[in-house]
């Protein structure tokens, strides 16, 4: 918790979102001045995926996630990245400028599911690339209570399962990602991202 609010009280203290979801509910969250009290720059929501209206991009990873079969035009248009790059709109190229001057990622509301992969890779890679960098996960599990966190082992393996769901995508040794393990921060069943300490 220090090393979070550390990062958090740091100037520039500018929070930027980007969203895998294809609605306005983000903007309509923090429109309605829900982290007014707290003194940060909140920069433009980025849609990497698109919106439900403009640019809806739906779809795999990889071509190894589609049927060999598939033509190589097929392909292409349903692997992720390769239809963000075709729009040439500049989602990819914010993304990644957000990804390089951020010192704290917070992944709320996701799966890390293969769909992503090339993001949670991207993500990985970044945060090995500097110690001063850190991922604060917020995973929802209605089979983790308050009497789970009375066992350190099954807090602990819940924390772990979380945090091997994002490592997985990398191909980096065990003991390299053990390490990358004390800075990826698990946040259980919280109902509480947006709303501000007094």
């Amino acid at each position: 918790k220090q090393k979070i609010k550390n990062i958090l009280s740091t100037p520039p203290n500018i929070i930027n979102f980007i969203s895998l979801n294809y609605t306005d509910t983000l903007e309509k969250i923090l429109s309605g001045g829900i982290i007014s009290k707290v003194i940060y720059h909140i920069g433009p929501t980025q849609h990497l995926h698109g919106t439900t209206t403009n640019y809806l991009t739906l779809g795999v990873s990889d071509e190894s996630q589609l049927s060999p079969g598939m033509s190589a035009r097929a392909k292409r248009y349903l692997v992720k990245s390769s239809q963000i790059d075709a729009t040439n709109d500049g989602r990819l190229e914010v993304f990644n400028s957000v990804l390089r001057s951020s010192s704290l990622v917070v992944l709320f509301g996701t799966s890390i599911g293969t769909t992503d992969k090339y993001i949670w890779v991207q993500l990985v890679n970044w945060l090995s690339a500097n110690t001063n960098r850190f991922i604060l996960i917020h995973k929802y599990d209605s089979n983790f209570n308050e009497n789970s966190r009375l066992s350190a082992w099954r807090e602990n393996s819940f924390v772990e399962n979380v945090q091997d769901s994002l490592l997985m995508y990398s191909k980096l040794t065990e003991s390299i990602k053990d390490d990358l393990k004390r800075r990826i921060f698990v946040v259980h069943n919280t109902k509480k991202i947006f709303v501000p300490k007094n």
